[in-house]
């Protein structure tokens, strides 16, 4: 049985405009490989996440599927400081280098 996790996810917890913010890691402690499907939107800071994957292989081997939803123009206070082209560029070489740990169907 699967469990669902209503929560944000950042590289660090935290509260921000009332949203609860928590590392991924946390809900990956102790779990098995092939164990997990993760569903995210890609919004803000879940794209520290998915860094968090390409560089973790501990924590990807964990991951069954990953299901994103990507809106690449959406701006919030982590990435503020990037212009909206840095934004673009930056997000679109984490999809591009996710193709080398990923297998997109």
């Amino acid at each position: 049985p699967f469990q669902i996790f209503p929560v944000c996810l950042s590289e660090a917890a935290s509260i921000v405009g009332g949203k609860r913010y928590e590392p991924m890691r946390i809900h990956l402690q102790g779990l098995g490989p092939l164990s997990v499907h993760i569903r995210l939107d890609m919004e803000g800071s879940e794209w520290q996440v998915l860094e968090h994957l390409i560089q973790n292989r501990a924590d990807r081997d964990k991951l069954r599927t990953l299901d994103i939803k990507v809106d690449l123009g959406f701006s919030n206070d982590l990435d503020a400081k990037l212009l909206d082209r840095e934004r673009l560029e930056s997000r679109v070489r984490v999809l591009e280098r996710m193709r080398s740990t990923f297998e997109p169907v």
